[in-house]
């Protein structure tokens, strides 16, 4: 049996194209399928449980670096939201016969920092690759070799 590899991408997270590129390779556009769903998740959780509005920046922070200057109690529902989602594109992935006893996981582009910060992985079996341009830079190159090395 061949082992194999996965990989994640901000344009293909999940298997499911993107709508957009990340526009002009800004920062704040890096994961936008990801940081969305995540950002109105987290905030819902938060207006349940606490009956506050938190910033979206505070939000962003934590998916990004794991992190925030905020209450202990605020971080650990946005880190329990954000580990959630990603045990979800975990289980994904499973469903779709990736086995990290068989293949290596590559997670690139902007999206990669959910599976850093929040997944459970063999650092290993699991390359992070956090440029958010990534898998821009990805198509790029395979646009570059079918056509000759020519753009």
């Amino acid at each position: 049996m061949t082992a194999s590899r996965g990989i994640i991408g901000c344009k293909f997270f999940l298997g499911f194209p993107a709508q957009k590129c990340c526009r002009a390779h800004s920062e704040s556009d890096s994961f936008f399928d990801t940081r969305h769903i995540n950002i109105v998740a987290a905030r819902e959780k938060l207006m349940q449980r606490f009956g506050v509005a938190v910033d979206d920046v505070v939000i962003e922070e934590v998916l990004r670096y794991g992190e925030a200057d905020i209450g202990k109690q605020y971080l650990d529902t946005i880190r329990g939201t954000a580990k959630d989602y990603v045990a979800g594109i975990m289980r994904r992935l499973r469903e779709h016969e990736y086995n990290p006893e068989l293949m290596k996981l590559y997670a690139v582009g902007g999206g990669s920092c959910l599976i850093k910060n929040f997944a459970e992985y063999d650092p290993a079996r699991v390359t992070i690759n956090g440029d958010i341009c990534a898998t821009a830079k990805g198509y790029e190159l395979l646009a570059q070799r079918s056509m000759g090395g020519l753009i």
